[in-house]
């Protein structure tokens, strides 16, 4: 994705979606950040995604909680920019059908709590974890 990132401010400048072009160097400054950090790899420019939409799903809740839905808007759209570029996460009914799964694995060997499975539900592939967590929360 980074190699692609120029062409995509490109084109995004040509469209004149100023939102989007925004986000997209913000995207290329994070990326330029951790390159120099450290080594950078394919995993870390998803790592890094998957920060930022998180900072802005934060944000939103921040926005709404004082009241400053034109903040929020904002922080919603930069949110489904970034969803773009992230793989699709699993559907809430396949995670709750493996987090069942991994609950009752767990219970037949006596050691289902929350910090084991979350463990556990780590390992599953784009998972949003803040749901994950609310569906062990109910099976426990």
């Amino acid at each position: 994705m980074k190699e692609n990132l120029d062409n995509l401010i490109k084109e995004s400048m040509i469209a004149k979606t100023s939102d989007r072009t925004l986000l997209l160097r913000d995207i290329k400054t994070e990326f330029s950040k951790a390159e120099t950090a450290k080594d950078f790899k394919k995993l870390d420019e998803i790592a890094i995604l998957k920060s930022m939409k998180k900072k802005r799903e934060d944000a939103v809740d921040q926005y709404i909680k004082a009241n400053r839905h034109d903040l929020a808007d904002i922080e919603v759209k930069e949110i489904l920019i970034l969803k773009e570029f992230l793989p699709e996460e699993i559907s809430e009914d396949k995670l709750r059908e493996l987090v069942t799964q991994i609950v009752n694995d767990l219970k037949e060997s006596g050691c289902a709590n929350m910090g084991s499975i979350m463990a556990n539900v780590k390992n599953i592939p784009n998972v949003d974890m803040k749901l994950a967590s609310s569906i062990v929360k109910s099976l426990i």
